[in-house]
């Protein structure tokens, strides 16, 4: 008898341990099903359901939105539709508009999907052309596009909105939105959507927020799409939340399954808990982060970010008839960070007694009237503020920057052994602070030129956001110039704790001075702040008045 091969012995062995594997987990995945009563099973997603509306688009045929290889999708230029006109710059306005807003009026740029754009709303009925309408001091310009999310819109203003010098940036968030976010393929979220395309979103990296591209790029894609089939979607779907929570990756084998129902339902957290956002999901974490990453972005171009909130029929019924808020975790954390914002449920509560939430939305889109609603208090809002010049709004951002110290935020990673330059420090002139691991005495020190003859200026701040990768005791070593040589100190803030007093020698000049402060730090990012004087944290609700009460309606003011 012939001895039988080591390969033939591997494939025994393996046939056997998957014979005996597969049945447990076949019997384990129909007892988490019935103990936690989950009748849900995933099924194949149907792309014939959509190709008629894809290739109408992706060929050019539809006369109002047309592929964005970046974006997914974009308004035409000149694009017209039943309700829709864009002008010759792809955005919804009737008439072209100047690089730069005409001598003191406040340009004004909408951002967001179907509430900005004005679904099902002809042009004149937006919110954005009723606001251009109630104030001539205003220049509004409508960059909304239909079923856009919070990601696409802060790519569209890093890429070419803000190349038009807007005063304000209102950036839209829907109740929807945090859905949105965690979305590469909209048929996968929406079923019923009329913009079944690919789209770009962000993933979390550690503590980073990265860019993950568009999956579909082209019409060619499309077509690959298709003729793909599984292979196609699933390569699509890994990056789609929906996806995997919703269907069928082609799997057969029952340990595959076990470990996407697993995964499914005990380890990805789910988007809302008990009625409202969840706090801890990957959703609103990538959510907060764009918010994050846009009031940086709109405030360090100069400009005003300010953030409008606006509920779905579900969120305003729920509040109307519980006095619960679907989104308040968001709300929360825009009143936490101080950022500008305004929620449009406050001014529909106004009109409470005369209409009805079927009178605010239509197929979760704004009807006219609402647009209305939205337009006043928008209005009030601004006039409130004071936002009625380009001066105002100007000491309004500068104000801001004052106020959160980061309008020069930076990222560096330390490396115990390695120390990095920071590139913009008011106080630093010739050289920028720098941490430096103890236990590493030759550490690379990197500098950087600056402009000659730069001073410190009075209050001056710097802040750094800093990323340590590895636990070292940290000393910080800095190059600064005292502005008032009478008190010839400075304050020094790491993390949360409170400032602490730097003396320096007598008479400083730009000479590296190692200062008394040392930090044992644990592998995470920590806020480094250098101040001239200790800075007086502002009041930020005088900065701007976020959400003030609305006036009331001309019923109420009648009665």
């Amino acid at each position: 008898m012939r001895p039988v091969s080591k390969r033939v012995c591997f494939v025994l062995v393996l046939t056997l341990v998957i014979a005996g594997v597969e049945p447990v987990c076949l019997v384990v995945a129909k007892t988490l099903r019935f103990i936690h009563d989950i009748a849900f099973i995933p099924q194949l997603f149907e792309l014939e359901d959509h190709l008629d509306r894809i290739h109408e688009i992706a060929d050019g045929r539809d006369t109002y939105l047309e592929i964005d290889d970046e974006l997914g999708w974009r308004v035409k230029a000149n694009g017209v539709h039943a309700l829709y006109r864009a002008n010759r710059q792809g955005i919804r306005r009737n008439i072209d508009h100047e690089d730069t807003a005409a001598e003191g009026k406040v340009r004004i740029a909408v951002l967001g999907g179907s509430v900005a754009h004005g679904d099902n709303v002809r042009n004149a009925f937006t919110f954005v052309a009723r606001l251009q309408e109630m104030d001539s001091v205003y220049d509004v310009l409508n960059y909304g596009v239909s079923e856009y999310g919070p990601g696409q819109a802060l790519l569209q203003y890093e890429r070419s909105v803000r190349r038009d010098h807007p005063d304000i940036v209102m950036v839209t968030l829907t109740t929807r939105d945090i859905e949105r976010v965690v979305s590469a393929f909209v048929p996968f979220r929406d079923e019923d959507t009329e913009v079944p395309l690919g789209k770009p979103r962000f993933i979390r990296r550690g503590n980073t927020l990265e860019h993950d591209p568009n999956p579909l790029v082209s019409e060619g894609a499309y077509r690959e799409l298709h003729a793909g089939a599984i292979d196609e979607m699933n390569r699509i779907g890994a990056r789609d939340w929906f996806y995997l929570r919703r269907y069928d990756d082609g799997a057969r084998l029952p340990s595959a399954q076990l470990y996407r129902f697993i995964r499914r339902e005990f380890i990805a957290r789910d988007i809302t808990l008990d009625g409202r956002y969840n706090s801890e999901s990957e959703a609103f974490d990538i959510l907060r982060r764009i918010v994050d990453r846009f009031y940086h972005a709109v405030l360090n171009d100069g400009a005003l970010p300010v953030f409008v909130l606006c509920p779905d029929l579900e969120e305003i019924e729920t509040w109307w008839d519980d006095g619960e808020r679907i989104s308040e975790p968001l709300l929360t954390y825009l009143n936490k960070h101080h950022y500008p914002h305004l929620d449009l449920q406050r001014a529909f509560d106004v009109y409470r007694r005369d209409i009805d939430d079927a009178e605010i939305l239509m197929d979760d889109n704004l009807t006219p009237l609402a647009h209305d609603i939205a337009a006043r208090y928008l209005v009030y809002y601004l006039e409130a503020n004071g936002f009625t010049s380009p001066a105002s709004v100007s000491a309004a951002v500068a104000a801001h920057t004052n106020a959160f110290l980061d309008n020069q935020l930076t990222d560096y990673v330390f490396v115990a052994g390695e120390v990095f330059e920071a590139e913009d420090g008011f106080l630093m002139n010739q050289r920028s602070p720098v941490l430096q691991a103890q236990d590493f005495s030759e550490a690379h020190v990197v500098t950087v030129p600056s402009e000659p003859g730069n001073v410190a200026l009075e209050n001056a701040k710097s802040i750094f956001i800093i990323s340590v990768t590895r636990p070292s005791v940290y000393r910080l070593k800095a190059r600064v110039l005292a502005a008032d040589r009478e008190r010839n100190s400075m304050y020094v803030k790491l993390g949360t704790a409170g400032f602490e007093t730097w003396y320096l020698d007598a008479n400083a000049e730009w000479t590296w001075q190692e200062t008394p402060f040392s930090w044992a730090l644990n592998p995470g990012r920590y806020t480094l702040v250098i101040a001239e004087r200790e800075p007086v944290v502002m009041d930020k609700l005088s900065v701007v008045e976020n959400n003030p009460s609305p006036p009331a309606s001309d019923d109420e003011q009648s009665r």
